[in-house]
């Protein structure tokens, strides 16, 4: 006589526990990858003002003036062609940052002189138009210090605005 056996499988509430917990488990590392990314893109955004300050600061050493423009620093715009005419094809910065990830905003390059004062530029108090200020927004909370946007002096990094994207304030020197 033939014996009977049973060959044992996985019951369907065991392979739907095991799913259930792979899907908890995607769902939390995709999650904190996100997390990630843009502590990752608010780190480069500081590297590249960090990059930029080295450079603006050795151009006013060497040519005794900053770049004189204002404004937005986006692709393909007059302000960056002549930030890179001055900066990149001196050599002092491989190229210049944009803001790739916010579509609303971007970087802006203010030169601040005693006559042309914006809404980010607390003016050139000695009259030398030897100050600038660069405007850039930070989506978490970051080594500068909590979300939102942030000015970038020669004398270093500043608070300005909210998150709501007022900034009103001035960049100022401090």
């Amino acid at each position: 006589m033939k014996s009977l056996s049973w060959k044992r499988g996985f019951t369907l509430i065991e392979l739907l526990v095991v799913m259930g917990v792979i899907a908890i488990l995607a769902a939390v590392i995709i999650a904190s990858l996100s997390t990630v990314r843009s502590k990752a893109r608010d780190t480069n955004r500081i590297t590249d003002m960090r990059a930029m300050k080295v450079a603006l600061s050795a151009a006013k050493s060497d040519w005794r003036a900053l770049p004189a423009t204002n404004g937005a620093i986006s692709e393909g715009s007059s302000r960056r062609t002549n930030l890179i005419g001055i900066l990149v094809n001196n050599g002092y910065i491989r190229e210049i940052p944009i803001e790739t990830y916010h579509t609303t905003t971007t970087y802006f390059y203010y030169w601040c002189n005693s006559a042309a004062v914006s809404s980010y530029c607390a003016g050139d108090a000695a009259g030398d138009n030897m100050t600038y200020a660069i405007r850039f927004r930070t989506e978490r909370a970051s080594a500068l210090g909590p979300t939102g946007y942030y000015c970038l002096t020669s004398i270093g990094f500043t608070k300005t605005g909210t998150q709501d994207g007022s900034a009103s304030t001035t960049c100022e020197e401090r």
